[in-house]
């Protein structure tokens, strides 16, 4: 018989404790659930856009608009599961053991040849699988949480993974709300992935708020086992803390070690730079600091590029009137200080140092378009006011300010000018979101979320579409590749016959209609099948009635027209012509039969015809341009510049090297141009084209590499080169 379990705590303080996880959960719950139905939702649409059978495609539907009905009903069930999960580890231990630890294991069973038992056990993989990886990508938290939660529920063990609000935990609470979901056991699994991405990835959110519920509850985490005290040894002062997660140490680090640098910055290199002097004046050391609500003020009145103008600038213009706004703020600050005698925070102007130094890179960055440059530049000032509020938004990937920027840069590199610059397109919608960003009064966390949102999900319908565009264009190219290698196939076939000395009438069928014919078959049937040996059959046939042969030929001559008249028919050729054509090969044919010793009447009735000349380019050695556009894979983006001096990009949608077809889709998945790899080569040749190989990389990454080798006293001060790659 099992033994009963209590807790270290008292019943009403855990009855506390499972009052406030359920409200919090509840809440947090509800603002990512919402967002995940309508996730969820498009991913189903995509999956049926990328599919290629019509029976899987359909179920992806399907379950679309089963999600449509019954998406409440599960959302329900899944937030109900949650928070039960939640309440029952506090009142109740062991019965959250058997319901929603021990239950979601896939016991080992002996009929695991069964439909149902493999799709359970697929889905008890997924379910590993999302929890390992949430696991890896919450390592702090929720290490930190399981420490808080195993004192709560000590001495008894708390099991690996079994933490309440745990990823593994979720996902076998999302398990049980689709008991009942229709749909196949693929269309099941998207509910698991969606989730990690938006609900579980999330959690970030919810557990520092509950860890501080724990903490002011009395609970003291239990020290994770990582290393062994030695004898002697005095103890910590405080639990072992969890790791950082990697990424987010190293961007704290390196941006505190960009501003160290920026601080030593001499005053030539500062001029140099661009650099506005924002620390000089007279103020005493002793004096007041300036309040950050009044520098960003100051920045804001004199914020350059917000009104909307009748015509867009000219990025020299922009270059020429923000070095302007430079020189104005420094000289308005200064003004401030002497007058109020003030002094600035040493922070506080190396983060608008930094931020300066950030949007001039975008100017020169080669990365991304001009007209871009203009609308993006704009967006300095509220993203000033944002870190100099919030200083995480230098270190912290997931700031929703820095996510937006990353998005915007994103689209932005890829636009080509082409497109528009409507609302529905790449450039209207992202001077839509400059537009709301840099004429809103409260700039604030929120407020890029809204505008993140919004353009995410833009994104996510664009790239929908491009998706479907791209695999027709693409589609459409193949079709071309068949073509010219069917002509081509069929060229070689003709080739013989046609060098030959044959009579008007047989030239006539060969050259106008039987190629046609012969293409036709080779596209439908193949080279394999029997249709296009028929076909070539009937090429040997009038080969030998050229050559005067028709007397051996007998029946086959009779066959041969039986599918002369069906291969015309096929092809829609003129009925007239075509009996012409045939009365006239008979014609032929009789007379040689009355003439088969006869080559004067052969000679009187054919031409010969030279063989064609191949055209070709002369042999050359591939150099570094040949293989560099050998090596170019679907998916690479590339720059190039046309003959009328403009500029365009593309991405590498489909390429053939037996056609010598390179294709290139903008981001709406429209072909842009169509390149052999001699053209490409040349243009890298000459320098008038570049792999962007940078262009999947995060703008925050970019710019701050950028500028740490900007600023970097081991550089000797040096500005690097901009690069696109």
């Amino acid at each position: 018989m099992r033994k009963s379990y209590k807790s270290m705590l008292t019943r009403s303080r855990l009855h506390l404790l499972a009052v406030a996880f359920r409200q919090q959960t509840g809440r947090w719950l509800d603002e990512r659930m919402a967002h995940y139905l309508r996730v969820l939702e498009e991913a189903f649409y995509s999956a049926a856009d990328q599919e290629q059978s019509c029976r899987v495609r359909q179920e992806y539907l399907d379950a679309a608009r089963t999600l449509q009905k019954q998406g409440r009903e599960v959302q329900a069930l899944f937030r109900a599961n949650m928070l039960k999960s939640v309440e029952t580890f506090f009142l109740h231990y062991e019965v959250y053991l058997e319901e929603f630890i021990h239950g979601f294991t896939s016991p080992a069973v002996a009929d695991s040849l069964e439909l149902v038992r493999k799709e359970k056990l697929e889905e008890d993989l997924v379910v590993l699988r999302i929890a390992h990886r949430a696991s890896s990508m919450l390592q702090a938290t929720h290490l930190k949480m399981a420490a808080y939660l195993e004192a709560v529920v000590h001495p008894k063990n708390l099991p690996r993974e079994g933490a309440p609000l745990s990823p593994q935990v979720i996902a076998g609470c999302l398990r049980m709300a689709l008991v009942s979901w229709p749909g196949s056991a693929r269309t099941r699994l998207l509910f698991y992935e969606v989730l990690l991405k938006e609900v579980i990835a999330h959690l970030g959110d919810l557990h520092p708020p509950l860890i501080e519920t724990l903490r002011k509850a009395g609970v003291e985490p239990m020290e994770m086992p990582v290393q062994l005290r030695a004898v002697g040894k005095s103890p910590a002062r405080a639990p072992t803390q969890p790791r950082r997660q990697v990424a987010s140490r190293r961007e704290e680090t390196a941006f505190f070690s960009m501003i160290k640098m920026v601080g030593r910055i001499d005053a030539a290199t500062r001029d140099r730079l661009g650099m506005v002097a924002l620390d000089v004046g007279a103020a005493p050391v002793s004096g007041q600091v300036m309040s950050t609500e009044m520098l960003v003020e100051v920045v804001q009145a004199l914020e350059v590029g917000t009104a909307t103008t009748a015509r867009e600038e000219t990025l020299d213009e922009v270059k020429a009137r923000r070095h302007q706004w430079k020189q104005e703020v420094a000289s308005r600050l200064q003004q401030e200080m002497k007058n109020r005698s003030l002094r600035l925070n040493r922070l506080d102007q190396r983060i608008f140092d930094v931020m300066t130094l950030l949007f001039d890179f975008v100017l020169e960055d080669n990365l991304i378009p001009n007209s871009m440059k203009v609308q993006l530049v704009r967006l300095q000032v509220p993203m000033f006011k944002v870190a100099i509020g919030d200083k995480t938004f230098f270190a912290d990937q997931r700031h929703p300010a820095r996510r937006l920027l990353n998005n915007l840069f994103r689209a932005a590199v890829r636009w080509v000018p082409r497109e528009g610059g409507g609302e529905d397109c790449v450039y209207g919608m992202i001077r839509c979101v400059v537009e709301t960003v840099a004429t809103e009064k409260q700039v604030d966390r929120g407020l890029f979320e809204r505008m993140n949102r919004r353009f995410e999900a833009f994104l996510a319908r664009q790239e929908r579409g491009a998706r479907v565009t791209e695999e027709r264009v693409a589609q459409v190219a193949r079709g071309r590749e068949q073509l010219t290698l069917a002509r081509k196939r069929v060229a070689e076939v003709l080739h013989e016959p046609l060098a030959q000395a044959v009579p008007d009438v047989v030239r006539a069928i060969l050259e106008d209609a039987w190629r046609d014919v012969l293409t036709l078959v080779l596209l439908r049937e193949g080279e394999e099948s029997d249709a296009w040996r028929e076909a070539r059959d009937v090429v040997r046939v009038l080969t030998l009635v050229g050559r005067g042969d028709a007397v051996r030929l007998g029946r086959a001559f009779d066959e041969a027209l039986e599918k002369l008249r069906r291969g015309f028919s096929c092809i829609a050729y003129d009925s007239r012509k075509s009996d012409q054509l045939l009365e006239e090969l008979e014609s032929y044919k009789y007379k040689t039969n009355l003439v088969a010793e006869t080559e004067s009447g052969m000679e009187q009735q054919t031409k010969p015809l030279s063989a064609p000349v191949m055209k070709g380019c002369p042999n050359r050695m591939a150099d570094a341009h040949d293989r560099l556009v050998k090596q170019l894979v679907e998916g690479v983006w590339v720059r190039w510049e046309t003959p009328d001096g403009g500029e365009r990009r593309g991405k590498l949608a489909w390429r053939s090297d037996l056609a010598d077809i390179y294709l290139f889709v903008d981001t709406r998945g429209r072909k842009v141009a169509e390149h052999t790899s001699g053209d490409l080569a040349e243009l890298f040749r000459r320098g008038r084209a570049m792999v962007l190989e940078q262009i999947d990389r995060p703008f925050m990454e970019r710019a701050l590499d950028h500028l740490h080798r900007l600023i970097d006293p081991r550089s000797g001060g040096a500005s690097p080169q901009l690069q696109l790659a």
